[in-house]
């Protein structure tokens, strides 16, 4: 029997469901959706405005959307009367959003970004704040105008049109306001007020920053700003952001699949081994590390989990039990019988938990520094020794007498790119890439070879079961009869 049955697993997975050259081209197909579809939908529609004398920004739409970069003014606080399109906001602050060339943001690669208010004199304050933007606007007649919402900020936002609010995302009915993913938003049918040169209309945007976004010194406000049009043109500009959205979290849903596709293969071979309760581990490990991938893709993409309800899901549930999984799989994967060393992962491991819970549980988004601190340094030290661990692992396997040693330390490496992400880029790895304008980060890159690699193995091991059952077969029509 194969001394380390990790590879044998994956080979089996591979020779199960489907032969090599299908494996490999299913996976090659897999990992190139998200980047042919970045290149496919990246278009959009957009104008620039014209900016006239004085604070009121002239716009004249034909069948287009204009960005509606500023001038914008801006003021901390919060009072129900800066909705009003009356109210003198002439000694507010003057804020442009007008994004430099390429901008985007430094996750799914969003275009349009800015910095928010803490990178224009605000640094380290949150709370409320709003936006007033004074607009004149000729239009055509038979034409209703719509307004695309900012698709970046800050952490929720509502926004209001001479006086009346459209809606927004986040909850202020609750104090703070709860605090969902930031997503696209169309406001249909804007009618303006502007019907005579003397006459505006007036944008308002009330943001409220939550105390996590603090850690971006650049955070705070609007981050991308928002769209008015024709409602023919600004419905295109919402299905383009969209369109960014979903193709900046495809990646996760296709690698969570893989990993549950994985699962059952290390399941269905378990069955045949003399020894399956050396793969329990495994299987939780994969299945942990699809549902952290997967859990990505359904915050963003909906709007089920408030964002402390996603970080304790994420953070502090199954990205540290997953780390734990993976570091107790290679442990019985690699035959490390101590059961010392057990006890000492299963405390450690209780440690993580505890420490993140009341990380991500009871001090998300409250500051007190002492605790912060204490928390973030046992966190550390968890880590710290998960990492230790995992190499003096790998320097076993390839110290190993085994044939399939490489490909047991390539995906060992490979799944701790992924579980080591914040100690990698602590050293000045990058973490992400922008392929086609799309972000893809080192773990998604990292679990993208490993599933490679797993093809490969099933290539090799069905090969060897051939050959043994062939040498089977010639043996058994040369004994006499």
């Amino acid at each position: 029997m194969n001394q380390y049955p990790l590879c044998a697993a994956i080979d089996e997975i591979g020779r199960k469901f489907f032969p090599a050259r299908m494996a490999n081209l299913f996976l090659t197909f897999a990992i190139s959706i998200p980047l042919l579809a970045n290149f496919l939908w990246s278009q959009s529609v957009s104008a620039a405005p014209v900016t006239g004398a004085g604070e009121v920004s002239s716009i004249i739409l034909g069948q287009a959307a204009v960005p509606l970069n500023g001038p914008w003014r801006f003021h901390e606080g919060d009072n129900p009367a800066w909705a009003d399109p009356n109210f003198n906001d002439s000694e507010w602050e003057r804020v442009d959003l007008t994004a430099p060339d390429g901008s985007h943001d430094a996750d799914v690669g969003l275009s349009g970004y800015v910095d928010g208010w803490g990178g224009r004199g605000h640094r380290g304050i949150g709370g409320y704040g709003w936006y007033r933007l004074h607009l004149h606007i000729s239009s055509p007649d038979d034409q209703t105008l719509s307004i695309a919402g900012p698709p970046a900020v800050d952490s929720a936002y509502q926004i209001f049109w001479n006086g009346q609010l459209l809606g927004g995302i986040g909850n202020f009915g609750k104090a703070p306001p709860r605090v969902f993913s930031i997503q696209p938003r169309i406001f249909r049918n804007t009618q303006p007020a502007s019907t005579t040169k003397s006459s505006t209309d007036v944008l308002a945007v009330r943001v409220w920053m939550a105390p996590w976004d603090l850690a971006d010194p650049q955070g705070g406000g609007i981050r991308i700003a928002p769209t008015l049009g024709t409602s023919f043109a600004v419905e295109k500009i919402y299905q383009s952001e969209w369109m960014e959205t979903l193709r900046g979290y495809v990646v996760e849903v296709i690698e969570a699949l893989g990993f549950a596709c994985l699962c059952l293969g290390a399941w269905l071979l378990a069955r045949f081994d003399r020894h399956p309760q050396r793969y329990r581990w495994l299987y939780a490990a994969l299945l942990l590390t699809g549902a952290y991938r997967a859990n990505q893709a359904i915050f963003f993409w909906g709007q089920f989990e408030t964002v402390p309800a996603f970080e304790l899901i994420s953070q502090a549930l199954l990205y540290p039990l997953a780390l734990a999984a993976w570091t107790m799989a290679w442990t019985r994967l690699l035959g490390v019988k101590k059961s010392r060393l057990s006890k000492v992962l299963g405390g450690v491991t209780a440690l993580y938990l505890v420490v993140t819970l009341v990380q991500y549980g009871l001090f998300h988004g409250v500051a007190h520094p002492p605790v912060t601190a204490s928390l973030q340094v046992l966190a550390t030290c968890c880590r710290l020794f998960y990492l230790v661990y995992t190499c003096w692992l790998l320097f076993k396997s390839l110290l190993s007498n085994s044939r399939y040693r490489w490909l047991l330390s390539g995906v060992l490496l490979l799944v701790s790119i992924g579980q080591f992400a914040p100690e990698l880029s602590a050293i000045g790895l990058p973490g992400i890439w922008f392929p086609f304008g799309t972000g893809v980060s080192r773990a998604q890159f990292a679990y993208a070879f490993f599933f490679l690699i797993a093809a490969l193995s099933s290539s090799l091991r069905l090969k060897d079961i051939a050959t043994n059952r062939r040498n089977k077969e010639d043996a058994t029509l040369r004994e006499p009869a």
